[in-house]
């Protein structure tokens, strides 16, 4: 099983029909950019992990409240595994996640790296996110 990158799966032989729109705008066109097949679940799964239930008006239950489960000193490192994974699944159905390592990093362990192992497809595909305090 290979397992790419987000790099390496913008150009891949499958073709992706997911779209998202993005947070930033086109700075050519002064327009909103749309963001294509991983790059727009690459979106959607950050969404998710920065999201607080209760942020979004009309999705009450949207997000995993994430930043007060891993910044608490005695948070337990399996029970956040196992929400991500239940929220990702929740609400991201267009991949599969098939390993998550969590490390602590920065001056008193201030960064949490997230790093995730989808399946997308026929794709493996490795991608970390930095969830900062």
């Amino acid at each position: 099983m290979a397992v790419k990158t987000l790099k390496d799966v913008t150009e891949i032989d499958e073709v992706y029909t997911y779209s998202d729109i993005d947070i930033f705008m086109n700075i050519e066109n002064n327009d909103i950019l749309l963001l294509k097949d991983y790059a727009s679940v690459y979106q959607a799964v950050w969404n998710i992990l920065n999201t607080d239930p209760g942020e979004m008006p009309m999705l009450a239950t949207f997000g995993l409240n994430l930043k007060r489960l891993i910044f608490e000193p005695n948070s337990n490192s399996s029970q956040i595994k196992n929400i991500i994974i239940k929220g990702i699944e929740a609400w991201e159905d267009r991949i599969e996640i098939v390993d998550l390592n969590i490390s602590k990093s920065g001056v008193d362990n201030n960064v949490v790296t997230l790093e995730f192992i989808f399946q997308m497809g026929n794709q493996t595909i490795l991608q970390s996110y930095d969830i900062t305090k």
